[in-house]
């Protein structure tokens, strides 16, 4: 094939363009000849998809995007928003995008921000593995320790640009005051509603930059979701890509995945976290935006550390379980006016004497003032127990009434940013999976509505029982204070 036939195909045939990269990846020098010549450059630089496909390589081999990544790849707009699913490819699209649009710009800046700092630098460790795999680009990259560090990748000059991937902090603090070129939020509708508005999108207005979002959805009046249900009137590209659009290892295989999915976690879960859609919260008792309102960046205790010195906290709340449910314990620590989760321990089938004796272990080392434990049913010899061992317990005989009044006042702390907790799995779905409804309960000619709380069957509550039989100890409900349960009846 002659030469111009042969730059022809490569730069209009992305198929053929990664047959030649397949070729060319054992000789480097020929790729890099094919790279330089001015028709191939002059199309890298217009089509991300061509630079992904002849120049990014990931560990296990060359990167072949898929239809609908290659569609994002080539989109050119200055907002997009991507609504997905769980493993679509989304953390790799991306960060192709951003070495594409780093390597092809000279002078620019690529900001990666997601809320907690291992989803940042899980997105920038994707970065690094396209850079580093490829014979081309890691020569470009400014040696380790002279601009290259591991939240930051600085190109060589005359190129001369960086990517660097930060977590906002708290309220924004570690971001506050940068510029970019290019903005992507990972995981955006997790970031803070206020360091979207206040903090990223002015770092883009000084440069007239781009700005990626693109995310899992999570909940509504959040800018990502305003974003993406506003799209064409605010000036957005908008996708949508649900995790069935992936064929990942197979289209069979895919489906099944799916299907287990479907059938193993709560309707709700699988909606959000595969379908890419917001589920219906009108019966979900703490609306997912008070959740993750009161979600930061840090770690727990961990259990291990007890051994090793001592801490201090406050409050716990310990639900023993059953033979079939998990027993929890969860620690909580006074700041001000507010409670912070510090520590959760959840097992199920240990023996309620190892529980227990871990009960009094931790009381120690974590300096507890006091316990709160259900003592309904098994709670009750349990509870004994722990009071002849001397600890500092608070016995909630847990009937239906306290048992909404318990919901009630976790419901309040919530909304009203009392409690403090940290990105912890599976703490975050049994919150979101609590569920309210109202009945109708006939008596004496009397008609009348009971609100019962419930969640569904594959899915426990035994840490968030813990920890609203911890917030029990900040105080009874204060009088007239405005929750979102309609007060159909009388708690």
């Amino acid at each position: 094939m002659e030469k111009e036939s042969f730059v022809d195909r490569v730069v209009s045939d992305l198929a053929f363009a990664g047959e030649v990269a397949e070729v060319l990846w054992s000789r480097p020098r020929a790729l890099e000849e094919l790279v330089r010549e001015p028709r191939v450059l002059r199309a890298l630089r217009e089509d991300a998809a061509l630079f992904s496909v002849l120049l990014l390589r990931l560990p296990s081999g060359a990167f072949r995007p898929f239809p609908f990544q290659i569609e994002f790849l080539r989109d050119g707009s200055k907002r997009v928003v991507v609504c997905c699913g769980r493993q679509v490819g989304k953390t790799t699209m991306a960060a192709a995008k951003a070495v594409w649009f780093a390597v092809m710009h000279v002078g620019v800046t690529v900001l990666i921000v997601s809320r907690a700092m291992r989803q940042s630098m899980w997105l920038f460790r994707k970065v690094r593995e396209m850079i580093f795999e490829s014979s081309v680009l890691r020569k470009l990259v400014v040696g380790r320790g002279a601009g290259t560090t591991m939240t930051q990748i600085e190109f060589k000059a005359p190129l001369s640009s960086r990517i660097v991937a930060l977590p906002p902090g708290a309220e924004g603090d570690t971001i506050r005051g940068l510029t970019a070129d290019l903005l992507i939020l990972d995981e955006a509708n997790f970031i803070k509603p206020s360091i979207v508005t206040s903090v990223c999108l002015p770092m883009i207005s000084a440069t007239d930059g781009y700005l990626i979002m693109i995310s899992t959805p999570e909940y509504g009046e959040h800018p990502f979701m305003e974003a993406f249900e506003h799209a064409e009137e605010w000036g957005y590209s908008k996708y949508h890509f649900p995790s069935s659009i992936a064929p990942i290892p197979s289209v069979e295989a895919r489906e099944r995945f799916l299907e287990e999915q479907r059938r193993t976690i709560p309707s709700d879960e699988f909606v959000r976290e595969y379908m890419a859609v917001l589920p219906d919260e009108s019966d979900q008792l703490i609306k997912s935006r008070y959740i993750h309102a009161c979600v930061e960046d840090y770690d727990l205790i961990a259990e291990d550390d007890l051994l090793e010195r001592r801490f201090s906290a406050d409050w716990a709340g310990y639900d023993p379980g059953g033979r079939q449910n998990p027993a929890a314990f969860v620690a909580l620590k006074k700041e001000g006016e507010v409670a912070r989760v510090v520590f959760i321990r959840e097992r199920l089938g240990e023996e309620y004497g190892a529980f227990s004796a871990f009960v009094k272990f931790a009381c120690d080392r974590l300096g507890l003032q006091r316990i709160a434990v259900d003592e309904t049913g098994l709670g009750k010899p349990i509870v004994e127990d722990l009071i002849n061992m001397g600890l500092p317990i608070k016995p909630v005989n847990v009937t239906k009434p306290v048992k909404l009044d318990l919901f009630r006042w976790l419901t309040i702390c919530f909304e009203q940013g009392r409690v403090v907790i940290p990105d912890y799995e599976k703490l975050l779905l049994q919150l979101k999976s609590i569920r309210r409804r109202y009945v109708k309960v006939t008596s004496d000619r009397t008609v009348r509505t009971r609100l019962e709380i419930s969640h569904p069957p594959n899915v426990q509550d035994d840490i968030v029982y813990a920890l609203a039989l911890a917030l029990y100890m900040l105080g009874k409900e204060p009088k007239g204070v405005f929750i979102s349960i309609p007060r159909k009846e009388s708690f």
